[in-house]
């Protein structure tokens, strides 16, 4: 299997190649791993633009 390193390049191409296409991407590129913390920072960033596009 790839390691962390291998997967950041291509998270980082995915998101070059999404706004060569003209989406709109916005990442945060943290090191370490999907551990809980990583995930609840990005929930609680993210959850308030989650929401007012689901219309709530």
């Amino acid at each position: 299997m790839p390691g962390p390193a291998a997967f950041r390049t291509v998270r980082r191409a995915m998101a070059a190649r999404l706004r060569a296409h003209g989406v709109p991407v916005t990442t945060h590129f943290y090191p370490g791993t999907h551990s809980p913390p990583y995930w609840e920072r990005e929930l609680r960033s993210a959850l308030p633009a989650l929401l007012r596009n689901l219309g709530r």
